[in-house]
């Protein structure tokens, strides 16, 4: 192919433009970086100085309403870990632990490591043995 005079001057005129417009670009992202991270420190200075003038009395029980709402997300879930099923059903965790291997409470074991409850399960299970009132007594008592 044979080059006509003015032509290699025009394809190196597009490359300059080309990685003119590549520096560009970079350069701009580069900028778009810095104004981003900007606001975000401005924005963490406001929350900071927000989160200073809350009463810290305020902050604790907010903490304390947060980490309970955490604690009872089980709620929510039909499987259940250790940990969950000990708060839901209010047995502390070693004597959650001692009832699986004593086999006295409905469990699974899916890799044979982990423990999961099934809600509904630990709920019939709560509800096995339950305590006759006065009232009901008297009415069998009549029957």
């Amino acid at each position: 192919m044979v080059q006509k005079p003015g032509c290699n001057f025009a394809v190196e005129s597009i490359q300059i433009r080309w990685l003119g417009h590549q520096w560009y670009n970079k350069k701009q992202r580069i900028n778009m970086a810095r104004i981003n991270q900007k606001i975000l420190c401005k924005r963490m200075e406001e929350l900071e100085l927000k989160l200073n003038s809350v009463n810290p009395i305020e902050a604790d029980e907010i903490k304390k309403r947060l980490s309970k709402i955490e604690s009872m997300l089980y709620a929510c879930k039909d499987m259940l870990t250790s940990q969950e099923a000990a708060d839901y059903t209010g047995l502390s965790l070693s004597q959650l632990y001692k009832m699986t291997s004593s086999m006295a409470i409905p469990y699974y074991k899916p890799r044979g490591k982990m423990v999961y409850f099934d809600k509904k399960e630990l709920d019939n299970w709560m509800r096995q043995n339950p305590q006759l009132i006065i009232q009901t007594i008297r009415v069998h008592a009549e029957r």
